[in-house]
């Protein structure tokens, strides 16, 4: 039984809507060689959004180029370049590996770069691209793909809507980058010439004032918890035991005791050397190297692996402050140096125990912390704001696409 069709929409293949551009041009030649040129890697996925574009005489291209106009949609063709869709709104010529497509007088091009973008249609497009050698949607199964189709007017409401969303991501994307901008700056200012010093002297990391000290980390911890790997061999999950932080439970930049692995009470007393506190630092020793995040008290009293270490900072430093130092450029350079294998990363116990951190007096410390703090906490709600701004498009490509939620 086939799905019901709202009223006044229509199900229609792509071949009555659209159809495919045809005939190369030599890129070389004028008027084509001074023509913007795209091809899947100026497309970002899943949102169409241009980057470095040139002209095709700018980026040498010979052969197998297309011409497109002001209204055509392009459309990777070869997976993993489904859901590389873009509407430049200007004239230019593409790669072979995209396809130029034309609406007819049904379907606006907005609304087709909409459709295009869709879950629906990419997993209809990796249904299909198995048939041929090389994975790609071909033009006869272009041709055969279904879309809903509501009037035109309604088309062009929907498109709208859907753009004026990516508008706002956008928007969004770049306060953050030029956020993340600021932070990078402040940190090189903030964490290597401080606050209003006028005398400086040199250091094994550079010129810093003179009233900052050079201290190994090893030198900076409480002396009942040194700087300690954790358990290595965790055994199978328990239900109600003690949490265990692992690399990969970082991957989010924050730690929280929800969905993590647990072991035995009995193994993780065993590791009691490695228990941490709520206030300590877990500092990855593989993988994402140089990572560092703070341990929230839903973790008082949990574990860790044999890929993370924790940093417990003694009297006359901050968690934060620690927390800042480790991940400025001058501590980078000294993981970079002491950092082994190509393939799979790490860096030894000891090494990060001989890795030097700027000092300055412990109210010192509490103004920069506060500072890069300020700002990072701007960054974190953007980007918690740009969070929902994504999910609110993929639900409202669900339900407009689909006739779910008229306009």
């Amino acid at each position: 039984m086939s799905n019901p069709v709202l009223e006044g929409w229509q199900r229609k293949q792509f071949k009555h809507l659209c159809e495919i551009v045809n005939g190369q041009v030599d890129p070389n030649e004028q008027p084509y060689c001074d023509m913007k040129h795209i091809g899947p890697g100026n497309v970002e996925k899943f949102t169409g959004r241009l980057s470095e574009v040139r002209t095709a005489l700018e980026d040498g291209q010979i052969s197998g180029k297309y011409l497109f106009t002001e209204e055509d949609v392009l459309y990777g063709k070869i997976n993993p370049h489904f859901a590389k869709v873009a509407f430049p709104k200007y004239s230019g010529v593409c790669s072979a590996d995209m396809y130029p497509v034309k609406c007819l007088s049904e379907i606006s091009p907005g609304f087709l770069f909409q459709c295009l973008l869709s879950d629906s249609f990419t997993r209809y497009a990796e249904s299909v691209s198995g048939r041929t050698g090389m994975p790609k949607i071909n033009r006869e199964d272009l041709d055969l793909a279904k879309f809903l189709i509501p009037p035109l007017p309604e088309q062009q409401k929907i498109a709208s809507i859907l753009t004026s969303v990516d508008d706002v991501i956008e928007k969004t994307e770049a306060q953050i980058s030029k956020l993340q901008d600021l932070k990078q700056g402040m940190m090189q200012e903030l964490l290597t010439k401080g606050i209003g010093h006028t005398e400086f002297k040199d250091s094994p990391v550079g010129r810093i004032p003179k009233s900052w000290d050079l201290n190994r980390l090893d030198e900076l911890v409480k002396s009942a918890k040194p700087i300690t790997y954790g358990i290595v061999q965790a055994g199978p999950h328990v239900e109600h035991g003690i949490p265990y932080i692992r690399v990969s439970d970082m991957a989010r930049g924050f730690l929280s005791a929800a969905g993590m692995l647990r072991t035995s009470h009995e193994i993780a007393e065993s590791y009691h050397r490695s228990k941490v506190s709520s206030g300590d630092l877990v500092y990855a020793l593989r993988g994402m190297v140089g990572h560092a995040l703070v341990i929230p008290e839903d973790l008082e009293g949990a574990n860790l692996t044999q890929g993370t270490a924790r940093i417990s900072p003694g009297e006359g430093v901050t968690s934060d402050y620690i927390l800042w130092a480790l991940r400025s450029n001058y501590v980078a350079n000294q993981t970079d140096k002491e950092m082994k294998g190509s393939t799979f990363q790490e860096i030894t116990l000891a090494s990060l125990r001989n890795i030097k951190l700027l000092i300055p007096s412990l109210r010192e410390q509490k103004i920069i912390s506060a500072r890069l703090n300020s700002v990072d906490n701007v960054v974190v709600s953007k980007g918690k704001s740009l969070g929902k701004m994504q999910f609110l498009k993929k639900s409202l490509m669900q339900d407009l696409l689909t006739g779910k939620v008229r306009v």
